[in-house]
Order: C-alpha cells, then structure tokens, then sequence
C-alpha cells in the first residue's frame, strides 16, 4: 500500500509530527510511505519528495502565471490591514498532476497552507483522503488561530467570511466517505466537528507519535558540558520555531521569572529567537536540526516550560516528557490533555503570568520531585506517545474508510480491508 503524506515544509512542529509518522508507517510490512512537500531545505531523504510544477514549459509557464497573479490578488486583500499570519485556500500549485499522488493509493494531508489549492485539489483527486489537523486553519478563514483573529476581527471579518465560503464550495464535492479529519488532540477535535467547513465529516483523535529511542533521558552533567552551559545553575527551557509569536507566550514566560524568587535561575531558548530584555541570563541556542543535539538541550534543562496562550497538541510538551522533563504550561488547547497536573507537571490558569510564576516556583524549590515527575512523565510518554500506539490507531482510521469505498465488484473493499488487517498486524 502507498501513502503520500502532504506538508507544506520540511522543518516546524508539523512536519516534525508528520515525518514521524511516515517513518512509524514504513516499519509496517508491505507498506510504502512518503512525505511531498513544497519547500525543501533538509537533508535529501529518499521518502521526502520535492513538488515539481511539471516536465514541461507550458505547465511551468502556467504556474508561474498563477502564482503572480495570486499574489497581486492576495496582497491587494491585504492591503492597510493589521500583519498577521494569513493564508488563502487558493494556490498557484496543482498537487493532482504531481507522479507521485497518482501512484499514491492513499493521500494523508497534514499542515498544507501556502500548498494545496483547495479549488482544485478537492474536485480532482478521487482517492481516500485522511486529514491530520495541526492546527485551526483548515476550519477557519485565513487565520490559524481564533486568538489571532480575535486581535483583529474588525479589520479581518469580512475576509474571513469569504475564504470560509470558498473553503465550504471546495469541499462540497467530497462525500463523508471520502475524507477523515484527525485531531492530535480531543480540543482541536471538538472545535472542528461544530465549524461549517469540516463538522460533516467524520472525526477522530490520534495524539501525535514519538520515537522513544531517540527522544529519551540522559545524563544532564553530560549534556551542559557538551553545550557549554553551567553545571550549577537551575535552567529551565523554552521551545518555539518563532519564539517572538505571541501565541507560544514568551512574553508571558518573560514577564512570570520575573517574579520568581531565584537569582541563579536561567532560561533556555532554542528556536529563531530575537534580542529582547530578560529577567534572567539567557542563553540562545537558535533553530537546531540536529535530534542528537535537540535532545541534547532536553536533558541539560531542569524542566521544561511551555507558556502557549493557544495551541493544539505542541511536540515541545511530548519531546519533554519522552526525555524525562516535568512540564509547566498553561491550561489551554491540547495541554491539560497531555500534562497531568502535580503529577507529570503543573498547569496554570490561561494567561496568568503570577500563576504561571507559582508553578515554576514550586519546580524550583524542589527538584528532586521535579525529578520524580520527569520520571513519570517518561511513563505516560511510553504508554501513550509510543509510535506503535499512533500507527495502530491510524490503521483502525484505514481500515474504516476502506469500508466506506465505493466498490462496484462487491468484495473490493473487504478484500482492502482484509490486506491492511494481516499486512500491518502481522508486522
């Protein structure tokens, strides 16, 4: 069986959760899975495709034409309203036409904006489509988050209630049977069953995989000589691809040590990070590629915070806890479903920068319970992170839109099933 996952990129949390679990997939028997992606900066990897616009002039012609013109439309809608991280359903790109679509026998989309036209993509491709949400996009308007358009929601309505209305015509070709819409986290589930664009199909919630092996404990006095970070200081990490977007909360992380009672504190950053004032010795680790040296940054912290205002299910609460962390985060999006509070970590109120300070107060004042909820959170991780517990729900989720398919023989669809039930457990 091949499956084609679809990303936009090759680095974010999302392509990160996607890349797992194509590599998850390709430890099954019998099954070949790739990822295509639009833009490609990473190592080359025979399983991760580049979209080509076509072999020939006339279609690379085409494309260059449509993606000019969009951008003249799209900038012009834009135009005097408040920046914001905005992305319209239609692109210049036709995924249909790509080889390796064509061959796929399943299309698993995941973060897509920026890639995929809806227009196109949805009245064309005639094969089983399952839907990894990362986050609200594909159910709002051009907006990611509700928080983002809630900031701007005088100078975006109209906007927004626009693209829905494309996105609803997009998607009125497909029946339920032909599309399945997964949520990392039941949150995210609940808020896309009760929209207009996706609430008609059907929905289920798979929490994203990681590798235990890679993703595991190790020594800290270790890992801070191998960085060159102080041996005798508490640190506490802080993850994020932007870490200036105001959604991740690093301002509300900034603004809570402040009131924290420990002067030899010290705070981790690893992602693109600007220069900004801090309570407390920063160290700047910049956007790492590397696993051994991500998990390197892991096991050097004391704990892991993690202050999203907004979020689904973030990689950077399960990467923590698969390598040992306590988590502290806010009580928002997917992370009550992910930190069990005074357990695994502490959670605090949404927002509340004093709250958030007392629960990062308490990490520090004892670490040796800190610990001890490291340990426990590398447990949960093992029972509900496990790779092999995500591919055996995605394979119930194959098995059920098998059933729903179209099958003018009689006994295609059994015959479908029966394959992937002895092929993946039999592995």
């Amino acid at each position: 069986m091949n499956i084609l996952h679809i990303n936009t990129m090759d680095q974010g949390g999302a392509f990160e959760a996607a890349w797992r679990l194509v590599q998850g997939q390709n430890d099954w028997k019998d099954i070949s899975s790739s990822l295509l992606v639009l833009f490609h900066g990473r190592q080359t990897n025979e399983n991760i495709h580049r979209f080509t616009p076509g072999h020939t002039l006339v279609s690379r012609g085409q494309q260059t034409l449509r993606y000019h013109w969009l951008q003249f439309v799209q900038k012009k809608l834009l135009r005097n309203k408040p920046k914001l991280r905005y992305h319209f359903p239609q692109t210049a790109y036709r995924l249909q036409a790509d080889p390796h679509l064509e061959q796929a026998d399943l299309v698993h989309l995941h973060w897509i904006a920026n890639f995929l036209d809806y227009p196109s993509f949805f009245k064309n491709v005639n094969k089983p489509i399952i839907w990894t949400l990362h986050d609200m996009n594909p159910f709002l308007g051009g907006v990611h988050y509700l928080l983002d358009f809630e900031q701007t929601k005088d100078a975006y309505e109209a906007l927004e209630k626009q693209i829905k209305d494309t996105k609803i015509k997009a998607l009125s070709s497909l029946t339920s049977e032909q599309l399945h819409i997964v949520c990392p986290s039941d949150w995210l589930r609940r808020e896309s069953e009760k929209s207009d664009i996706l609430g008609r199909f059907p929905h289920s919630t798979i929490p994203h995989g990681i590798n235990l092996n890679i993703f595991r404990p190790k020594n800290q006095a270790q890992a801070r000589r191998h960085l060159g970070l102080p041996l005798d200081k508490p640190l506490v990490l802080f993850v994020a691809h932007y870490t200036d977007e105001t959604r991740k909360g690093m301002q509300c992380l900034l603004e809570a040590l402040a009131l924290v009672q420990s002067p030899s504190l010290e705070l981790l950053v690893m992602g693109n990070s600007e220069v900004i004032p801090a309570p407390c010795n920063i160290h700047r680790l910049g956007y790492i590629h590397d696993l051994e040296q991500i998990t390197q940054v892991y096991a050097a912290c004391d704990f892991v915070v993690v202050p999203s205002l907004e979020d689904n299910l973030p990689n950077v609460v399960l990467e923590g806890m698969a390598c040992g962390k306590a988590v502290v985060g806010f009580q928002t999006g997917g992370i009550p479903e992910m930190i069990e509070d005074s357990i695994t970590g502490f959670l605090a109120k949404r927002g509340d920068r004093q709250d958030l300070a007392k629960r990062i107060q308490l990490c520090l004042q004892n670490l040796d319970e800190t610990r001890k909820m490291g340990v426990r959170a590398r447990e949960r991780a093992e029972s509900k992170h496990a790779q092999r517990v995500q591919a055996q729900m995605y394979l119930h989720v194959y098995e059920e839109m098998t059933k729903k398919l179209r099958n003018p023989n009689g006994n295609q669809t059994n015959n479908f099933k029966n394959f992937l039930t002895n092929q993946f457990f039999s592995a």
